[in-house]
């Protein structure tokens, strides 16, 4: 059997378009190991403002009449955890203070 003419050229060409989805494979496994961990430190943060808001307020403020009155309450209670609950790490003040006062100072300044 004679060789075909430009058949290394599509051999070469082949292995190249194989080892560009090997590495494409391996990016985005790569990308859904580092989007795991990064939901496994969301829910890490999560859980601890979870359980302070069953114990702040769903176990103590209940029983509960209707799903109304636990909106309503959640409401009150994110509001108060946002905007009038003194944090010491960042100088006795609500977050959502810090937050505007972070942002004051990281932003460009604007030009004129």
């Amino acid at each position: 059997m004679g060789k075909r003419p430009g058949y290394s050229k599509e051999v070469r060409e082949l292995t190249r378009a194989n080892e560009i989805l090997r590495k494409a494979a391996a990016f985005f496994a790569q990308a859904e190991c580092d989007r795991q961990a990064a939901c496994a430190n969301d829910n890490a943060l999560a859980e601890p403002i979870n359980e302070l808001y069953k114990a702040e307020l769903t176990y103590k403020e209940g029983p509960w009449c209707g799903l109304g009155d636990i909106e309503q309450a959640t409401l009150t209670w994110v509001d108060c955890f946002n905007n009038r609950r003194l944090l010491r790490p960042i100088g006795d003040r609500p977050p959502a203070e810090y937050d505007m006062f972070y942002y004051q100072q990281t932003e460009p300044s604007k030009p004129a």
